[in-house]
């Protein structure tokens, strides 16, 4: 579990990198500083109340209480009430931080380069207490509300991806949808985008196995499954980028890319989390290629027809992705699988409606549904708390227009590189480190002479 637990912790920085490939050169560091903010605020917060909101064996089936508040009351006797009682209350704590922490930090994807680092640092602390800790509870903890009804969320299709998604677009409908979009951008870093998703899936496999939080049966096959699920999404949107994508290509329409490769393992992993140690091989095949064709086609509809600019289709992906993943998962739970998962928690038959549970599909939805109240709910709050402090501070949530090309100055004072190539001038606190002006190429004019040794720019 412990190892699971680094795993998952290093899912964030490889976040990070996926996020940061993909926007442009002016903003691969406000996006890096994002996700670490959202390390730093939420490993605070659980540790002094949301572990005890969400997991604390003293609450109700809707909320924990205090008994694991700041985590000092968690002795070396302290029962697991988790059904994992091989492992310490401790080593179960931090497994489900790094949950919480990649949770929030999916939203930034949402809002890179438009939302003031400060304001989102604050957003993240809020919606983990006011979202993600609740239904955690609901789901994850055997007594909440959610996991008595039926609902099956193996790693957490809905608590984290279905959570995350639909909030990071309803936060980048609040953020710009006043706004023209974003400057036009392509990803200004292939090989960071792959490294990141060489990262993630790396990472989920702790993510996934390790939610099984046993070395048995279920992790093995939740382990398979991961493999299995990112290895059928990833063949599945290269397939739709050469059938789909752009200008003619001998006989195809497009080519399989490295950046569609990346989204296509991610998708996948998306789609597998909540089935992953509760379905057949095959069926995690399946769920990948079906979740990576649905959302293929979600951010074209999304842009026609809301306009929402969701910087980095976090809705699609994590969203979309959760919720197909989610269904599936109640058609598919086969109850040969489930002998070891949470056991001696719950009496629960786990089966899904192909074998013979009718009601499973329905219960699945019904938790999809709640899941999509409370993020759309809760998000609109926290960013009524957030408009509310910077109106009264004569400021505004989101970064001007005219900055948002370049966050990385404008919020850090730093830039991710640093460059002879002819630009605007732009302000950084050590003017040395920069070209000056009248150092720089004209666009349209001859180059300066050679400066004297020692007196040219930096």
């Amino acid at each position: 579990m412990l190892t699971s637990t680094a795993l998952v912790q290093i899912m964030t920085p490889g976040l990070a990198f996926f996020y940061s490939g993909l926007v442009g050169e002016g903003r691969a560091l406000a996006t890096i500083m994002m996700c670490i903010g959202t390390s730093a605020v939420v490993t605070i917060l659980w540790s002094l109340v949301g572990f005890s909101l969400a997991f604390a064996p003293g609450g109700n089936d809707v909320i924990g209480w205090g008994d694991y508040a700041t985590l000092d009351k968690i002795l070396p006797n302290t029962p697991n009430h988790m059904g994992a009682s091989t492992i310490t209350v401790h080593t179960f704590s931090q497994f489900q931080l790094m949950f919480a922490i990649v949770a929030a930090a999916i939203i930034c994807g949402s809002v890179v380069g438009k939302m003031k680092w400060a304001y989102w640092c604050l957003f993240a602390a809020l919606w983990h207490l006011g979202v993600y800790c609740p239904l955690a509870h609901w789901i994850f903890d055997p007594r909440g509300w959610l996991a008595t009804y039926g609902l099956y969320d193996f790693a957490g299709g809905m608590v984290i991806h279905v959570s995350s998604g639909v909030s990071a677009f309803v936060l980048a409908w609040l953020v710009g949808g006043k706004l023209p979009a974003h400057p036009p951008q392509t990803p200004h870093n292939v090989p960071f985008v792959l490294l990141g998703a060489s990262l993630l899936w790396f990472g989920w496999f702790g993510f996934n196995a390790g939610s099984a939080v046993a070395a048995g049966y279920n992790a093995g096959l939740a382990f398979t499954n991961t493999q299995l699920g990112a290895a059928g999404a990833l063949i599945t949107w290269n397939l739709m980028e050469v059938i789909f994508g752009g200008g003619d290509s001998g006989l195809f329409k497009g080519r399989p890319t490295a950046v569609g490769s990346a989204l296509g393992v991610v998708v996948g992993l998306v789609g597998n989390t909540p089935s992953a140690g509760l379905v057949a091989p095959m069926w995690a095949i399946f769920i990948g290629f079906f979740t990576s064709l649905a959302v293929f086609f979600v951010p074209r509809l999304l842009r026609r027809f809301t306009g929402v600019d969701d910087v980095l289709d976090c809705f699609a992906v994590h969203g979309v992705g959760g919720m197909v993943g989610s269904a599936l998962t109640g058609l598919f739970v086969n109850p040969s699988y489930s002998d070891n998962w949470k056991q001696g928690v719950t009496a629960q038959v786990f089966a899904g409606s192909f074998y013979w549970n009718a009601k499973a599909l329905g219960i699945q939805c019904a938790g999809i549904s709640v899941t999509i109240l409370v993020s759309v709910v809760g998000t609109l709050l926290i960013y009524g708390v957030l408009w509310t402090i910077a109106t009264a501070a004569g400021d505004t949530v989101y970064i001007p227009l005219e900055m948002q090309g370049n966050a990385d100055l404008s919020q850090h004072g730093e830039s991710a590189y640093f460059s002879s190539s002819p630009k605007k001038p732009t302000y950084v606190p050590h003017s040395s480190l920069v070209v000056r002006a009248s150092d720089s190429v004209a666009a349209d004019g001859p180059p300066p002479a050679a400066a004297p040794a020692g007196q040219g720019a930096v």
